[in-house]
């Protein structure tokens, strides 16, 4: 009799031996491990064909390459993400093209090129010095008007040659202050200052003050 439990008891101890370890291997595979090191990783097919690979070129470099259902290397059709960086030798960010939109900046980390589209489907694309000021800005508005802007190497806008929406071409010569000093071809601005309505003809000029007042048009 005292056999049989001890049978009895041995079977007990194993069973709870064996739900325990089960429990404790189930908590091993549902957690996440802060960190995964290796050398090379491989995304593979269900027939075990490697189609993805993030490891190390023959220069040392980390490179993700996709592969065929051959095992070739090819390009993606779709890269989906909402932000990509390029950098350079240094880690450095070159390019970054996310959601608001396209930058390029020089080895010194300062913004040279910018290509944006606002909430209003402007299109504008900007260029800076290798100071990161802005120079040059040009914008196709919604109307059909297009505005190309000049900068003296601060916020200000010296230059502006425009094409309205009309298809008509005018440039405008500004000051330090933003004020118009000089108009050329068609524009509001040499009519509105005189006290006139409409635009001015392709073939104007007009001259203004520091007050932005006329003091010479043509014709």
């Amino acid at each position: 009799m005292r056999a049989k439990w001890i049978v009895v008891v041995l079977g007990v101890c194993a069973v709870v031996t064996a739900v325990a370890m089960a429990y404790a291997a189930g908590r091993a595979t549902s957690e996440v491990p802060e960190v995964i090191r290796a050398h090379r990783f491989e995304l593979v097919d269900m027939e075990g064909t490697a189609r993805a690979v993030l490891g190390f070129n023959a220069l040392g470099n980390p490179e993700v390459q996709f592969l065929d259902a051959a095992g070739e290397v090819s390009a993606p059709e779709v890269i989906r993400a909402q932000k990509f960086e390029v950098v350079d030798a240094r880690g450095s960010n070159r390019a970054s093209l996310g959601l608001r939109g396209l930058r390029l900046t020089g080895p010194d980390g300062k913004g040279r090129i910018g290509l944006v589209v606002q909430g209003d489907g402007t299109p504008v694309v900007g260029i800076s010095d290798n100071k990161g000021r802005p120079r040059f800005g040009l914008e196709a508005r919604p109307d059909g008007s297009v505005n190309l802007a000049l900068h003296a190497g601060d916020p200000h806008v010296r230059a502006i040659l425009r094409l309205d929406s009309e298809g008509q071409p005018s440039l405008q010569l500004l000051d330090r202050e933003n004020v118009p000093r000089a108009v050329l071809g068609a524009s509001v601005i040499g009519r509105v200052r005189a006290g006139a309505t409409g635009k001015t003809p392709e073939s104007s000029l007009v001259l203004l003050d520091e007050n932005g007042e006329v003091v010479w048009k043509a014709p």
